[in-house]
């Protein structure tokens, strides 16, 4: 997290309150995972409500679900016919996702894909109006290529922890952080593309498809 705790914790008593079902995910998540922090939490939570809500997208790819709860925060702006396509690798978060999607009453909407996020991507036609990565970093640039060839045009990519704690500006990358270099400067050069980064939580990349 980039900012101080104190001000995380202000900005979310400061905002609307989420909806009891992410709560519960929440403290559910915080209780039966070894790495609770990989959630991103009511913060982020809420922006990625907004922007989904922004879009009204028919069809959301989420590429890194964890337990599900950035997948339902951005499945709040989905059309009535609406699709959020979710790939998450390990199957032992698919039991909680379900279970969360169905309290929310929108299992309707959820397609679940449990495997790796390469093989699927060639298999999926669909084109989405929004993605959301946040998934094995080293292989970011890999995922983005598969992406971005399925967007609909003006379709928004957002990106998950580009700025990786801050260890962008270390003179002494390790690999993660190398690779998470690597793929900035491929996106800011990229000319399918406009794209800005957002120092919130650990940095998020906002893309437009042109």
């Amino acid at each position: 997290m980039l900012f101080h705790e104190r001000l995380y914790n202000y900005s979310d008593t400061h905002s609307y309150s989420m909806p009891v079902y992410l709560d519960q995910l929440d403290r559910e998540t915080g209780l039966t995972t070894v790495n609770p922090f990989m959630s991103c939490g009511p913060v982020m939570g809420r922006w990625l409500i907004q922007i989904s809500e922004w879009i009204q997208p028919k069809h959301i790819l989420e590429i890194g679900t964890f337990t599900g709860y950035s997948a339902l925060c951005l499945a709040q702006g989905l059309q009535s016919d609406g699709i959020i396509t979710c790939l998450e690798v390990n199957e032992e978060y698919e039991s909680i996702i379900r279970k969360y999607f169905a309290i929310a009453e929108k299992s309707n909407q959820l397609n679940l894909i449990i495997g790796d996020a390469i093989d699927t991507l060639d298999q999926l036609i669909d084109q989405y109006d929004l993605v959301f990565i946040d998934a094995n970093k080293q292989i970011y640039e890999v995922l983005y290529e598969k992406v971005v060839t399925k967007m609909s045009p003006g379709g928004i990519i957002l990106i998950d922890n580009v700025l990786w704690y801050g260890n962008v500006l270390s003179e002494h990358m390790d690999k993660e952080t190398q690779a998470i270099h690597a793929f900035n400067r491929h996106v800011h050069h990229d000319p399918r593309v406009k794209s800005f980064i957002l120092p919130i939580r650990d940095g998020i990349t906002l893309i437009k498809k042109l």
